[in-house]
């Protein structure tokens, strides 16, 4: 069976298990670029390595093009997003087709860490001279000083 018809299935299957039409739709855009990285290759005959070289792809090579973005690399969201989808397809066809489990040694993708830029001193003092200007003045300081030191 070729894999975009074996993904067909398993997007019916998850359908039917009641997943949110955005978590279908992820699955679908990733399992939509597996089945061209892999030119629909026949899913019995997909190896590990096949995924390990389509994680790849996804990390060094594809460019999401779009009117909105230049060309720009995945993020790790994105790739993490693709690698559940795959996990889970695998799942599935180990289940109901009785593939092999190919994705077992595969690693889920790390994330990036965000680089957080604290507010200097003077950026806090503009926003607590903006809030004395209301009659809940002692509240809305409040509630900034506690934002800023969460």
């Amino acid at each position: 069976m070729q894999l975009s018809k074996a993904i067909g299935g398993f997007i019916l299957a998850k359908q039917a298990d009641g997943l949110s039409l955005n978590t279908l739709d992820i699955y679908r855009w990733a399992l939509d670029k597996l089945v061209a990285f892999l030119d629909d290759k026949p899913a019995l005959d997909i190896t590990t390595d096949d995924l390990r070289r389509f994680f790849a792809y996804l990390k060094d090579d594809y460019r999401n093009a779009s009117i909105t973005r230049k060309s720009e690399r995945l993020s790790a969201s994105s790739r993490q997003d693709a690698w559940v989808a795959v996990k889970s397809f695998w799942h599935w066809a180990h289940d109901e087709l009785g593939a092999d489990r190919v994705d077992t040694s595969i690693k889920r993708p790390e994330g990036e860490t965000p680089v957080i830029t604290p507010f200097s001193e003077d950026d806090v003092r503009a926003m607590l001279k903006v809030v004395v200007r209301y009659p809940t003045a002692e509240r809305n300081a409040a509630l900034v000083l506690l934002l800023l030191d969460t």
